[in-house]
């Protein structure tokens, strides 16, 4: 696990949710274990015994083990998690020959069905209640989200340079997969960029707590909840924002290519896992209106049915 975490940061990938993964759910289980003598009935014993296991607080307390249906789904999705970060840094160990068989991990089955339930995102009129609930300077941190889809620990590097006025594009240098990519704004978008960016240093962070330091991690918490509170919405995670973002984008008209190309997935298949569903009469307009007809005749007249 030490040698994945620092893996991930020579890579320039965000390590923090691999790291607590790795500190409360895999090295007090499975630490003092070594590769060799791992077997999958271990393996397979520890996912399930995790997905059981009562869910931590976040100042280290556990809650009841899960008794609903939800309950159990979140904690299996949970347990999911854990078991991928657990596997890249099995993987990892095989590639760099610390092991020299995948067989103990190759056949652990992970839970089915325990993906997210519906994603939250805003509709047009909650964005608005929720913008004009948020207090300045969150109000542009959670613009920025719904402008550009990015992910908080996205926006939280960016800097005034990142910003193109020229190409109307956002340039996120360091993201989840670890590889950059320029984010395509619409001119509302590029406009509100522009604004925050002018007169400012290159170098400087582009989104800024009021005492001009950058955002922590954790302090969109209670700001959400409050400005859900205050907008008369249901509550909603900052994530939601990127899901909003998506979701308009996609209802819109914008071809899955682009909205993943904008997001940071490789290719479509998160995007039509999580947003395949939305807006079916888009869908078929948008088929109607942009598919060429072939030439032939679709009344029928001239089909004559064959008899034995």
């Amino acid at each position: 696990m030490v040698a994945y975490l620092a893996k991930l940061e020579q890579d320039g990938k965000n390590t923090r949710r691999a790291r607590s993964f790795a500190n409360s759910a895999i090295n007090p289980t499975l630490g003092a274990i070594r590769l060799r003598d791992l077997d999958r009935e271990t393996l397979s014993q520890w996912l399930a015994d995790l997905a059981a296991s009562p869910r931590q607080t976040r100042t280290g307390g556990l809650l009841a083990a899960p008794k609903s249906a939800e309950e159990i789904r979140r904690r299996r999705a949970s347990a999911n998690r854990t078991w991928g970060v657990l596997r890249a840094a099995l993987n990892l160990a095989l590639d760099d020959g610390r092991i020299h068989s995948d067989a103990a991990w190759k056949r652990v089955k992970m839970f089915k069905n325990a993906a997210s339930a519906r994603l939250r995102w805003l509709s047009g009129q909650e964005i608005r209640r929720f913008v004009d609930a948020c207090e300045e300077p969150f109000r542009t941190l959670a613009l920025a989200a719904l402008y550009s889809g990015c992910r908080l620990g996205e926006l939280r590097q960016l800097v005034v340079a990142d910003f193109d006025a020229r190409s109307e594009t956002l340039c996120v240098r360091v993201s989840k997969s670890g590889k950059s990519r320029h984010v395509t704004l619409t001119k509302e978008a590029a406009t509100f960029f522009a604004r925050i960016a002018a007169g400012r240093g290159g170098e400087e962070l582009l989104l800024q707590r009021a005492d001009g330091e950058g955002w922590r991690d954790g302090e969109q918490r209670r700001r959400m909840l409050d400005a859900c509170q205050r907008a008369g919405i249901a509550p909603a995670g900052f994530h939601s924002l990127r899901h909003t973002f998506a979701s308009l984008a996609l209802q819109d008209g914008v071809p899955m290519l682009m909205v993943a190309h904008n997001l940071g997935h490789g290719d479509t298949r998160m995007v039509e896992a999580h947003y395949g569903h939305i807006d079916p009469d888009n869908l078929r307009q948008t088929i109607r209106e942009r598919t060429k007809p072939l030439g032939f005749d679709s009344d029928g007249s001239n089909i004559v049915t064959l008899r034995r």
